[in-house]
């Protein structure tokens, strides 16, 4: 039987679901996987599913995997920030009309014919339910903590009544967003099934690269796999994006089959793929911080031989050794001290009040520009990719 023949672009697909390079994780309750906690939890009538994890985790493919194709409706908290009525997306989403006419006819009588009657119908919140009832159908509502908060609020109540009638939803948010309108209305207490996906680690990232890797007949040290993985903050997406371009710069030099990776190789894939990535803008906006009202801003002297403001230092920060997706106060004031060459403390307070001024900028941006969030002391980095610009993008030393 001759070996089957895979095609790089479809093994490594950072932008669809991964066929060939899906990895089913062990949750951490009663050694079910996340693909068991979730049918179990559709198959509660009545229940809203609720899924939190970090940005790029694999929230979206995880449902992707578990419920059919047709069957599966998304829409996105940013759909509801102008204020859009939500049963309104949600219909029109699952290909209902949002108005229209129809003609009904009677059946002919003895004393006149056939008599046809016109009448308008509007989408509502009754018929949206039913449809996907009917169809079993489910709405996927991802990102969210995009939706403004008082959308969330109104959602929520929306959502109570809906599953009541056996409407089937998913609401997927950030877990230190866990305190939001979902997890705090009380009327869904006890009506709803909490998934929370923990961060990948090292060794289920490296599965992704090592049986991709393996597919195309690409050799690969546990070393440089490792290194990969580290690099890809441990997100699923980004580490098929990054050995997607590691297989593009093989294929100049022939046939990917017999192929060895080397750390050149890998290096350069990391700059590469951030070739795409619309982050310079956004590094940029938070460089350079609010407007200033025309007051000199505080210069520290770098180890480098630079002079940066604080706003500089921070993202100069969170961009080194060793990559993580988040940071509390005191450990961004670690960072911030080795990379100043000044016989100064920079206080906690400051940096708290630049923080501060940064998650106020963000929020007014559109959802590119919020990368950051800036919560209970601790910075989060909410986008993997954007982290990843940043230390292998055109900008990094």
């Amino acid at each position: 039987m001759p070996q089957m023949t895979y095609r790089l672009e479809d093994v490594f697909t950072p932008a669809s679901f991964p066929s060939f390079t899906y990895v089913s994780r062990e949750s951490d309750w009663e050694d079910m996987t996340y693909e068991e906690r979730l049918e179990a939890a559709l198959s509660i009538k009545g229940f809203l599913t609720y899924i939190v994890g970090n940005s790029k985790i694999g929230k979206t493919v995880l449902c992707k995997k578990v419920i059919p194709e047709e069957a599966l409706i998304s829409v996105s908290g940013a759909d509801f920030s102008d204020g859009n009525d939500f049963w309104t997306i949600a219909g029109q989403q699952a290909g209902m009309s949002v108005e229209g006419s129809s003609i009904s006819a009677s059946a002919p009588s003895d004393l006149a014919g056939q008599t046809t009657q016109a009448f308008r119908y509007k989408l509502t919140k009754d018929k949206v339910i039913d449809h996907y009832r009917k169809n079993h159908l489910t709405l996927l509502i991802d990102d969210f903590h995009y939706a403004p908060v008082q959308v969330r609020e109104a959602i929520a109540r929306q959502l109570k009544d809906a599953i009541g009638k056996e409407f089937s939803a998913i609401v997927i948010s950030l877990p230190h967003r866990a305190d939001d309108a979902i997890r705090s209305n009380p009327d869904l207490s006890g009506r709803m099934a909490t998934i929370a996906l923990s961060p990948w680690n090292l060794s289920d990232l490296m599965e992704i690269a090592e049986s991709g890797f393996r597919k195309l007949g690409i050799k690969a040290s546990g070393e440089l796999l490792n290194y990969i993985s580290r690099e890809s903050l441990a997100s699923p997406q980004l580490i098929q994006y990054i050995c997607l371009n590691i297989g593009l710069l093989l294929k100049k030099d022939g046939p990917l089959k017999g192929a060895v990776l080397t750390r050149e190789i890998v290096e350069k894939a990391f700059r590469r793929t951030t070739a795409n990535f619309q982050y310079r803008e956004v590094a940029n906006f938070l460089r350079k911080g609010p407007y200033s009202r025309g007051q000199q801003r505080r210069k520290y002297k770098t180890a480098a031989g630079t002079s940066r403001d604080l706003y500089e230092l921070i993202i100069e920060a969170i961009a080194i050794d060793p990559p993580v997706t988040s940071l509390t106060v005191e450990e961004l004031q670690k960072r911030l001290q080795s990379l100043i060459d000044e016989e100064i403390r920079i206080q906690l307070k400051t940096i708290r009040t630049h923080l501060d001024h940064l998650q106020q900028l963000i929020q007014k941006e559109i959802p590119l520009f919020r990368v950051l969030d800036w919560k209970d002391d601790c910075l989060y980095f909410l986008d993997p990719s954007f982290l990843f610009y940043l230390r292998w993008g055109p900008d990094h030393d």
